[in-house]
């Protein structure tokens, strides 16, 4: 076929189709064209075309025309528009009223505004510090009141109550809800313990000072009249805002809630402030409650879901400071659990940094005693094997000496038992040994540690026991001592702040009594002895504790010496022996006066300043040298001194660390067992403190251990000082060169 024909029957063909199309659509009287199924198929029907992609087949013109006369909208594109339309109206709305509470919460932050909120140290309900940095990390809803508020402040709190309930409900554990008392005479930290508990539980009360009260609300532009010097009993007037100040997470002011906002008005705006929070958030505390089986084991429950029930054990046992813990099942929720603890009782404890738990309290059947700690072993061989381990005694104070973190946690990957022996003190055993444990990243028992004052438990049982008895105690804050005290079973703890609280004629000096002592004194079991009350009516002290460095000196000493001169511990008398030479000392401290203990006697101990610094034992020689005025250099002061170097607190230690080197090793000191385990022969005492550690250790021996004292040079003394007053074994640059030379002694070349 020519190329002429071939074009002209191409164009025939076009000419068909267009005709047939035109006809197709507008003429539709004439009837559908049916193509035989027998015919052959044409050439339309072997070229692609637009009919063929179509998903619907239309069976009449009718149909195609209507189609076509519809347009491109359908029901389907109808909603969408619709959607659309309804969607971003309610999207622009909402940015709106973003940009708005934006708008508020930087409105308060502008040139020329006074600033709202600003840094702050109060007290607690619980007699515990609390400042401006314990409120950052979540929202804080703030409001200032009074406890003898007749209206306006219980209707408040009621409503705060409900908008916090609220928020809590959306976000757990995201609102700090805060009262501050506007009338600081009155609302010591117990009253508004006793007053928020009407309201909410987890409400936190605030209270401080005259001038820190008035401070805070000069910070948050609250109108204060409160009278400063006022009588017992007087009545006055106190002014104090209606509004609710909402602080962001970085403590900075965002909006004020007033009465015009219904509890659910006021939630809801809490809960948009905190969507749009784009900053970092506080993990939230979770408490719980543990319950005392026997013997220092500790039995509770978890319920916790997807996560690794171990795992969260032992961030409990750490963040707490409990123990160790000693069953470890490896199930899921809920599943009973030991924690071993001795010497600590049934208290609440708060676990930080965990997603909320729920701890029941339950008593299994059939618990039984469970000594000993849980240890985690190095999977390398250790460098001692059980019988051959000897034992370390390491000394601490507040910070940690360089080369301490290597050095234990070597010793806890080699199975070598140790104990941190320290003359520091002030704070509870499990907080200490959590800083620590914190500095070092060396995970940390208090079953292994002693401070200065730890081995005052052993006074509070026996024939002599001080436990049911009254005590006298001082410290740096005599307050976190007394909670210690009690810790250790003493039930009676009388602090200078109750004296001089009850009785400001004591010292009258007022320098420190509303500064230091407002917010941290009880009330006296009995008044001081007048001449006016009977013997078993007065205020009598059975025993005197320094627990740590005490800060009022003139104050502690004043009262300090009038119990040595009183009569039988009534303070307040005087004893008629005083002075009479025919009686020993003279007769001073001859008439049971109580007796006088100290936890350290440390002239000097290491800070972050370059130069030692004043320790316990300078308070010590104060007290002394004040007494050897008052008897006129007849009497010696008569007390009982523990801590380094005395060998009481070398006997404690040593029957402490061999608790502890039983419960890791599995067998007793004396070896035991079949004698498999040698006998503990060599403590190496590494510490920082020729007064203390190392005269110590020298002086203290018995007939089966060795006290081998090392000297390091990252502490109190330094070459610079001269050659140390007690010589050491040897003197080392760091804590871990120490354990190398003792592991060099020891026949055992190790590099840490």
């Amino acid at each position: 076929m020519s190329q002429a024909t071939t074009g002209l029957l191409w164009k025939s063909l076009s000419s068909t189709i267009s005709t047939q199309c035109r006809r197709c659509i507008s003429q539709s009287t004439f009837p559908k064209q049916t193509r035989p199924t027998t015919a052959a198929p044409s050439m339309l029907q072997t070229r692609p075309s637009p009919a063929q992609r179509r998903t619907k087949t239309f069976k009449t013109v009718e149909e195609a025309k209507s189609r076509y006369r519809a347009g491109p909208f359908s029901w389907k594109a109808g909603l969408l528009f619709v959607g659309t339309g309804v969607g971003l109206t309610w999207y622009f709305e909402a940015e709106k009223q973003r940009m708005e509470r934006k708008r508020i919460a930087e409105a308060t932050k502008g040139m020329g505004r006074p600033k709202v909120g600003g840094q702050f140290e109060l007290t607690d309900q619980n007699g515990n510090k609390f400042t401006s940095e314990d409120m950052k990390g979540r929202y804080a809803l703030v409001y200032f009141g009074f406890t003898h508020c007749p209206d306006i402040c219980p209707d408040e709190l009621d409503k705060m109550a409900q908008m916090y309930d609220l928020v809590e409900k959306q976000r757990p554990g995201s609102v700090l809800p805060l009262f501050i008392t506007c009338d600081p005479e009155r609302d010591t930290p117990k009253v508004v313990k006793e007053y928020l508990s009407e309201f909410h539980p987890k409400f936190i009360g605030l209270t401080g000072t005259y001038d820190e009260i008035k401070a805070m609300c000069k910070l948050y532009r609250v109108y204060f009249s409160t009278p400063q010097h006022v009588k017992p009993g007087q009545d006055y007037l106190v002014d104090h805002s209606i509004y609710f100040y909402l602080m962001d997470p970085e403590g900075d002011f965002v909006e004020a809630l007033g009465r015009q906002h219904s509890p659910s008005q006021a939630a809801k705006i809490i809960l948009d402030h905190m969507n749009d929070w784009q900053g970092g958030w506080k993990k939230e505390d979770t408490h719980f409650s543990f319950h005392v089986l026997s013997c220092g084991i500790f039995e509770f429950q978890i319920d916790f879901e997807g996560t690794c029930i171990l795992h969260i054990m032992r961030q409990a046992v750490r963040t707490t400071g409990l123990g160790r813990l000693v069953s470890r099942p490896l199930t899921t929720s809920p599943t009973p659990f030991r924690c071993a603890a001795a010497g600590i009782g049934c208290h609440e404890r708060e676990l930080s940094g965990l997603k909320r738990v729920t701890l029941p309290l339950t008593r299994l059947p059939g618990a039984t005693k469970t000594f000993g700690s849980e240890r985690w072993f190095s999977s390398k061989k250790p460098v001692f094997e059980a019988g051959e381990a000897p034992s370390f005694a390491f000394a601490f104070e507040n910070c940690p000496i360089p080369g301490a973190a290597e050095s234990l946690q070597y010793l806890n990957d080699n199975n070598i038992p140790f104990i941190l022996l320290t003359n520091g003190g002030g704070k509870p055993e499990a907080v200490r040994v959590k800083d620590l444990s914190d500095k070092l990243g060396v995970k940390l028992s208090v079953d292994n540690f002693v401070q200065s004052h730890t081995p005052f438990q052993e006074l509070v049982q026996g024939p002599e026991g001080l436990g049911d008895k009254t005590i006298f105690l001082t410290g740096a804050d005599a307050r976190k001592c007394r909670e210690i005290a009690k810790l250790y079973g003493f039930k009676n703890v009388v602090t200078p702040a109750d004296i001089i609280h009850a009785h400001p004629e004591v010292f009258p000096f007022e320098l420190l009594k509303k500064s230091v002592y407002a917010g941290s004194h009880e009330t006296l079991p009995k008044p001081i002895h007048d001449g006016t009350v009977a013997d078993a009516d007065a205020l009598k002290i059975d025993a005197m504790f320094v627990f740590n460095d005490p800060r009022d000196w003139a104050l502690d000493i004043q009262i300090i010496t009038d119990l040595l001169l009183s009569r039988n511990g009534l303070l307040g008398t005087y004893s008629p022996k005083n002075g009479d030479a025919s009686l020993p000392n003279g007769g001073w401290q001859q008439d049971g006066q109580p007796p006088l203990i100290f936890s350290n006697a440390d002239l000097f101990w290491s800070t972050t300043y370059h130069q030692p610094r004043f320790g316990q034992g300078a308070f010590q020689a104060a007290v002394a040298g004040v007494w050897k005025e008052v008897t006129a250099g007849q009497a010696e002061l008569k007390r009982t001194v523990f801590g380094k170097p005395f060998a009481t607190t070398y006997q404690y230690a040593e029957r402490v660390l061999d608790a502890h080197r039983k419960a890791l090793l599995g067998k007793s000191k004396s070896g035991g067992g079949g004698g498999d385990v040698a006998p503990l022969k060599t403590v190496y005492m590494v510490g920082d403190n020729p007064e203390s550690d190392i005269r110590g250790a020298n002086d203290y021996s018995n007939e089966e251990t060795e006290w081998a004292s090392v000297l390091v040079k990252t502490g109190v003394w330094s070459q610079e000082r001269g050659a140390p007053t007690h010589k050491p074994k040897m003197i080392v640059d760091d804590v871990k060169a120490a354990v190398e030379w003792a592991l060099q002694r020891e026949g055992r070349s190790a590099k840490i």
